[in-house]
């Protein structure tokens, strides 16, 4: 059976439970916070929600809308993707060049 806090006990465990109560919310708002911006962050990057050609399939978050992406944006981020995976192929290509060196003088 649970004890019955009374006076000085009591004022005890309420400061306790709204300090825990308002680190939690701090958290929470700290949390909510750091997603805002990691939407945004994605919706500057031109992340695609949605491919089925929504209104919110782009810039869900920054309220610029689908009206933002041209046929010129989307080849300028064609052409990234293009060097992207050209940079890609070259690290790669950089790194086992780099390894069989290091195989071949034995370190």
């Amino acid at each position: 059976m649970a004890q019955e806090l009374t006076g000085k006990d009591l004022r005890y465990h309420l400061a306790a439970v709204e300090a825990k109560l308002f680190n939690v919310q701090e958290a929470l708002a700290n949390q909510i916070a750091i997603t805002r911006t990691l939407r945004r962050a994605n919706d500057a990057l031109h992340y695609v929600w949605c491919n089925g050609g929504c209104d919110k399939g782009v810039h869900r978050y920054d309220d610029l809308g689908p009206d933002v992406i041209t046929e010129e944006l989307v080849q300028e981020a064609e052409r990234n993707v293009a060097r992207l995976r050209t940079y890609w192929t070259n690290r790669q290509f950089r790194q086992a060049s780099a390894s069989a060196e290091q195989t071949r003088k034995g370190i």
